[in-house]
C-alpha cells in the first residue's frame, strides 16, 4: 500500500513519506515554501569537505528532473570532489524547482486573478460539447428507426 513505481521518477517504488521533500516540489507552492521545503529535507548529512554519494540521493534524483543534464553533471561531479555540501545543493535544487515552476505560478495567478474566467471557459466548453451531443443522439435516434 502507498506504492507507485514509475521509472521515470527515481525512489518511486519505495513508500510515499509525504515529508517536506513532496511537498517541496508542489506546483501550488510559492516561492518560499519550495525553498524552505528542499531545505528541511532530512536527507544529505555531508559536510562542504566530505565527498558525497549522489548515486543514493534523492536530493541528486531530483536534480535529474529538475535542473538540466549540465547542471546536474555539475552537481554530480562537485558532490563526488567535496567541492559542492548537502546545503549547497538543496539550494541550487530549490532554485531550479522554482525556475521549473515559474511559468506554471504566473499563469495560475493570472487565472485567479480573474474569478470568473474559469467559469466562463466551462460554460462555453459546455455550450459547444452539448451541440456535439445532439448532433449524435439525433444521428443514433435516426439509425436506430426512433426519429
Amino acid at each position: 500500500a502507498g506504492e507507485h513505481r514509475d521509472p521515470q521518477r527515481p525512489g518511486s517504488g519505495e513508500p510515499r513519506t509525504g515529508g517536506p521533500l513532496s511537498q517541496a516540489v508542489h506546483r501550488r507552492s510559492h516561492h518560499g515554501r519550495s525553498t524552505h521545503g528542499v531545505h528541511g529535507h532530512p536527507a544529505g548529512t555531508q559536510r562542504a569537505d566530505d565527498p558525497g554519494r549522489p548515486e543514493v540521493c534523492n536530493v541528486y534524483s531530483l536534480h535529474k528532473i529538475f535542473s538540466g543534464a549540465e547542471a546536474t553533471q555539475t552537481v554530480y561531479d562537485e558532490c563526488t570532489t567535496a567541492a559542492r555540501g548537502c546545503v549547497d545543493c538543496k539550494r541550487h535544487l530549490a532554485d531550479s524547482i522554482n525556475d521549473y515552476l515559474k511559468d506554471l505560478r504566473e499563469r495560475r495567478e493570472e487565472i485567479k486573478a480573474r474569478p470568473g474566467y474559469v467559469q466562463e471557459i466551462l460554460h462555453e466548453g459546455g455550450k459547444k460539447a452539448r451541440a456535439i451531443a445532439q448532433e449524435t443522439i439525433a444521428e443514433v435516434y435516426e439509425k436506430m428507426g426512433l426519429g
